[in-house]
Order: structure tokens, then C-alpha cells, then sequence
């Protein structure tokens, strides 16, 4: 396993951060002729999986970056439930939020966002007690502590708080429709399953902590698609609609990683077709990708110049230096036509880089500034 780790703290300090953690895998087909591969889908393709962590401003929606990357390949044999959690490939649930909250220690608050596959006791249990927050969405229809009934049957008997509306986009596994959605939230303790590692362990024999359900009223299901259904266990307040509704918008938040994956692979990068020979140089190769892809969703949220965010905090120094040198280059002998952000901005450098992109306009200019590059890469 290789584990990658950015700095973020300059861009961080005083936030409430979301650490988002998720996996996703890298296959390179059936009979691929790198080396050195893991199984990957149904065990017959062969590749390799990611599970980067990314800082996400809480109240602007903001990447701030790539906190942490671990970059692994899944053995053909299953790991026995009864081994310690610190050996399983499922402590990266926990191991990976660790490293990333080392990025940014001056933040105001960390809170975890994961889904389903990140509803794991020792996990939980873990993030309780090194004070990190969490909204994590529960895989599993879980027992209680000391009570007869379980998660869902508890949740059920709770009175609705609230009730709105969604417009939904259509995706892989629903069609587009306006969904109506209740919403449940409480306090509830789940009990310590019964595996011998963990009756044997440190951890408590139950977590406490609060949750909140969103259910889709059955009456706006779209005929037998499954309907909207979230039950998020998290250590943030619930008391008050307002409260509960702040836990499911961190948790929607989430769908920032999955962007991200899609701008790496195939809306994007195209990781997955490089030609790169063997494990170890692709495995750089997608740490190089994600660092990019995150580049990508930066310079997207800001390019309207609504988020005050300023150039370093996705950019070097030198970097930001040449972008200032090429911007005049690009301008034209109008205001309109003029880069409009402030300099040393994250706009500013989004602006010099998408007119670059605009492959007419870089045929027009590369005699005018592509030969300057070297000289001015000195100068700096």
C-alpha cells in the first residue's frame, strides 16, 4: 500500500473542514499487459484502487485540496473477521482521515464524510475518541444497545420533523423526478457486534450518538425504482429541523468525490487508459491524475469569482508567477477582453488557464508566448 499526503493548513485555518473519504478502483481490463496488478471488479479484470481524502470547505463548498491518498491492491484472499482491524484494508477508513486532519490541525473542526462502506464499529469508535467528527451513513440494519427492537424499527417510530421537496437528476439507477422527503432525526446507541476480536478489544460495548433519516415519500417513487433512503449516524447536533437538515447537506457534499473520480477517469484524464507498464509507475500516475482532477474542480468553482479564494492555496509561487507573465498574452486591447479578476487570485489564474485551453486561441498565440517559457522560467 502507498500513502500520499498534502499540505492544507494555510488555506484551512479557522474552517469547518469536511475530510471526504471514499474508494474507487482503477481496471486496466482482462488481460492487461502491465505487471505486478490486483484483482479488481468481480476478480476477473486486474488494476489497482484508490482512496484519496479531500478538504472541503463546510460553508462555501470549496476543495481546499487533496489531504490524503492511499493507493492499494485487494489480495485473492479474504482477510478473516477475526484478525485486528489495523490489519484489513478497512482501516484506511480510519487511518486515511487520520494522516488528512494532520494536513490542516488549525482548522475549527473536522468532521469525516463517508459512505455505507465506511459504517464500521471500530472506525466509529475511533473517531470518537481522537475527536473527529463524522456523518457516516449506515450500511447495515444494526442491533441495539439493550433493547429488543433495531436500528430501523427504533428510527421508524419516530415522529416526521419535517417534509420538503427535491428535484432529483436522472442517473444509472433513477429517472429525473421531484421527490418528497421526510425527515426523522434522535439520539440512539448502537450495539457492539458479537465478533470474538472485538468482544476481546478495547472498544466500548456501544456508541452513542445522534441520527438522521431522509425517506422518500413512497407516493413520488417513480414506479419500482428503489426510493430515496439515508439513515446518517453523525456526532453533530439534530435537535432542530435546521440542525438535521446541516447533517444531510454535509453528507450530500459527498457527491464532490464522486466528481472527482469522474474528472480523473473517464470524463476527464482517462487514468485508465495509460499506457504506463507496471503497478509502481501507474500507481504515481493516478496520485499525479487525482492531484490534477482536484486542480479541475478548484479552478471550476471559482471561475465566476464568487469564492474569495487566492491563487496559492492551489498553486506554487513559481506557478502563479509564470500564469502572471502569460496572462498579458492572452488579453485583448478591450476591457471585456481582459483577465476581470484580482491578481494573486484563484479566478485570476482560472482565466489565464482556460483561455490556454481553448485549442484556436492557443495556435493563434503560441508564437507570441511559448518560446518566452524557458526565459521567463529563469527569470523566476
Amino acid at each position: 500500500m502507498r500513502t500520499f499526503s498534502m499540505p492544507l493548513d494555510n488555506c484551512c485555518k479557522g474552517k469547518h473542514i469536511l475530510l471526504i473519504q471514499d474508494s474507487s478502483e482503477l481496471s486496466f481490463g482482462f488481460e492487461p499487459f502491465q505487471s505486478n496488478l490486483g484483482p479488481v471488479g468481480s476478480g476477473l479484470e486486474s488494476g489497482f484502487f484508490i482512496h484519496p481524502v479531500l478538504a472541503v470547505d463546510a460553508d462555501t463548498l470549496y476543495c481546499q485540496g487533496l489531504g490524503h491518498v492511499e493507493v492499494y491492491k485487494r489480495g485473492t484472499v479474504l482477510l478473516s473477521q477475526d484478525r485486528p482491524f489495523e490489519e484489513k484494508l478497512t482501516y484506511r477508513w480510519l487511518k486515511s482521515v487520520v494522516q488528512a486532519r494532520k494536513r490542516c490541525p488549525s482548522a475549527a473542526q473536522h468532521t469525516v464524510i463517508s459512505d455505507r462502506e465506511g459504517d464500521i464499529y471500530e472506525a466509529l469508535s475511533a473517531y470518537q475518541k481522537q475527536g473527529l467528527g463524522f456523518v457516516v451513513r449506515a450500511d447495515i440494519n444494526r442491533r441495539l444497545y439493550q433493547r429488543e427492537e433495531k436500528l430501523q424499527e427504533l428510527i421508524g417510530s419516530w415522529p416526521v420533523m419535517h417534509t420538503y421537496d427535491l428535484d432529483l437528476p436522472r442517473t444509472d439507477k433513477r429517472s429525473a423526478h421531484s421527490a418528497s422527503l421526510e425527515l426523522r432525526s434522535g439520539p440512539l446507541q448502537i450495539a457492539r457486534p458479537n465478533r470474538p476480536v472485538l468482544r476481546k478489544s478495547e472498544h466500548p460495548p456501544f456508541l452513542g450518538f445522534n441520527v438522521v433519516e431522509v425517506q422518500e415519500v413512497q407516493a413520488t417513487v417513480v414506479g419500482k425504482e428503489k426510493p430515496i433512503h439515508w439513515i446518517l449516524f453523525t456526532s453533530l447536533p439534530v435537535q432542530t429541523t435546521e440542525l438535521a437538515m446541516f447533517v444531510v447537506r454535509c453528507y450530500i457534499h459527498r457527491w464532490t468525490i464522486e466528481q472527482l473520480f469522474r474528472t480523473m477517469k473517464s470524463q476527464g484524464l482517462k487514468i485508465e487508459g495509460n499506457m504506463a507498464e507496471d503497478f509502481d509507475s501507474l500507481s504515481k500516475i493516478a496520485v499525479l491524475g487525482l492531484m490534477a482532477a482536484v486542480k479541475v474542480l478548484q479552478m471550476v468553482a471559482v471561475r465566476d469569482g464568487n469564492i474569495p479564494i487566492q491563487a496559492n492555496c492551489a498553486f506554487s509561487e513559481q506557478e502563479i508567477k509564470i500564469l502572471e507573465k502569460v496572462n498579458p498574452t492572452l488579453e485583448g486591447n478591450t476591457e471585456k477582453q481582459k483577465n476581470p479578476y484580482p491578481l494573486k487570485s484563484l479566478a485570476y489564474a482560472a482565466w489565464v488557464i482556460a483561455r490556454l485551453g481553448r485549442m484556436e486561441r492557443f495556435a493563434q498565440r503560441k508564437k507570441t508566448w511559448a518560446h518566452k517559457i524557458p526565459s521567463w522560467t529563469a527569470e523566476i
